[in-house]
């Protein structure tokens, strides 16, 4: 059922009927995962690839990297040059501009990525293995293949977002990434590697512990205005950037022959690897904190909420941030002492410290997915407000709908917090009866203004 709303141009009718969008997900995971198995006209023995790593040269081995990358590209140039920074959280118009900017540019390095992957393999030869790793007549074939995956999975990611349940690009890379990790755990089952059973089970009570953590309260009595901050508040980023920086000291130290033993050192998987990952995460997740939801930002947006009842809004929801961020850095605390258990114990991890990011993502889409499919499972017709790239802007968005009595539901929030500023291809969606769009536009409104104008830095996002 499609709901016609018209007159306010952030507003979208929104498709609804579960279960044809359980099947569009559903569908555009496996052709994606499909292409995984469609084979570049490559001699892998050149390349040294085993067959657990066929997707490496398969019409899949692009996927959506070139549009997540450009996707962040373009919202760093956002933020760098002054003049632009008001499209950032702009209308639904300017945002759907500069995401065109970065379909654009992301077909476009497709193009060039599937160019220079053929230039060297066209090139690379191995001793006692005849001909190239690519033959001069399957060169066209193999760029067309690396560009045609890359933009049927763009395609698929775009219609998921529109049309299934959860945001299609993170659905996407987390449906590709665990492909891989169950490649490992074959892996590890054909070598009899000892363990494996409490490793499996192990890593998937990970996932629904973080879950759990990671879930929101759905509920709260009509009118009640309590400030609530969306967990966490420093995303799952200090995983990620942590692994990132340890990878480029080593490798700057490969550069310098007295640092040779910093390199080795700082191998992934080395105890000091490990350790240098916990400390280093625990630090980001401390400056994050403050960088994706700055103290002043988010006091700020529970202070629009005119007329709640709660006379200190801005010095109750500064209190919960403090909390919420506390929790914040014990959550990348504990993922991160992750890989240092596991060794200590014997138990073999198929996760890399650097991937640890990708268990949350894991958790964050479960719960998305759980909560479109109760949103969508409704008969009555939806609309979509102004989507919204500030994860500390969605509680009091959500708290005025509640107070004016409108029900409303906050689409790819979960996987939003996992990322922050650096997840631009997942904006969050406030839906609301058609009926009630406009009105709903009216009260929101105000909150959503005030972080446009009044903030320009990464707690913006």
């Amino acid at each position: 059922m499609t709901a016609a709303v018209c007159g306010v141009g952030d507003i979208v009718a929104v498709p609804t009927g579960v279960g044809r969008r359980a099947l569009v997900t559903a569908g555009a995971v496996l052709i994606v995962l499909g292409l995984g198995h469609v084979p570049l006209p490559v001699d892998g023995r050149v390349l040294g690839i085993s067959a657990g790593q066929a997707r490496m040269i398969s019409a899949g081995a692009l996927g959506v990297m070139p549009f997540i990358w450009w996707y962040l590209a373009v919202e760093w140039g956002l933020l760098i040059v002054p003049p632009w920074r008001r499209l950032r959280h702009g209308s639904r118009a300017e945002r759907e501009t500069v995401t065109r900017v970065a379909w654009g540019l992301g077909a476009l390095s497709s193009v060039v990525q599937a160019y220079g992957i053929t230039t060297y393999l066209r090139g690379l030869r191995l001793p006692g293995v005849p001909g190239a790793a690519l033959a001069d007549g399957d060169i066209f074939l193999t760029g067309a293949l690396l560009v045609g995956g890359a933009l049927v999975s763009a395609a698929l990611a775009i219609l998921v977002e529109r049309r299934g349940l959860g945001n299609g690009w993170a659905v996407l890379m987390l449906a590709v990434a665990l492909e891989e990790l169950v490649a490992v755990w074959f892996g590890f089952a054909r070598r009899e590697v000892p363990g494996l059973p409490l490793a499996v089970a192990g890593q998937a009570l990970i996932v629904l512990g973080v879950a759990r953590w990671l879930r929101r309260p759905i509920e709260v009595s009509p009118g009640e205005v309590v400030p609530r901050i969306t967990l966490p508040t420093c995303g799952a980023v200090p995983l990620s950037l942590a692994a990132w920086m340890l990878t480029v000291s080593a490798t700057l130290a490969g550069y310098v022959p007295a640092l040779a033993p910093l390199q080795e050192a700082l191998r992934p998987g080395s105890l000091l690897y490990q350790k240098a990952f916990l400390v280093v995460a625990a630090l980001l997740a401390v400056v994050l904190v403050a960088v994706f939801s700055a103290p002043s930002a988010v006091a700020r947006s529970w202070e629009q909420l005119a007329g709640t009842g709660l006379a200190e809004a801005g010095q109750v929801a500064r209190q919960e941030l403090s909390r919420a961020n506390q929790r914040s850095v014990l959550f990348v605390v504990a993922l991160a002492v992750l890989p240092i258990l596991a060794s200590e114990m014997g138990i073999p991890l198929a996760v890399s410290a650097g991937g640890l990011a990708t268990v949350a993502l894991a958790a964050a889409v479960v719960l998305d997915l759980i909560a479109d499919v109760h949103t969508y499972s409704g008969p009555t017709p939806l609309a979509a407000l102004r989507p919204l790239h500030r994860v500390h802007a969605v509680e009091p968005a959500l708290a005025a709908l509640r107070q004016a009595g409108i029900p409303a539901t906050a689409r790819s929030l979960h996987v939003r917090s996992i990322f922050h500023f650096f997840a631009p291809y997942a904006p969050v969606e406030l839906l609301v009866p058609a009926e009630c769009a406009e009105q709903a536009t009216a009260v929101v409104e105000p909150i959503l203004a005030d972080g446009a104008t009044a903030s320009s830095g990464l707690a913006a996002t």
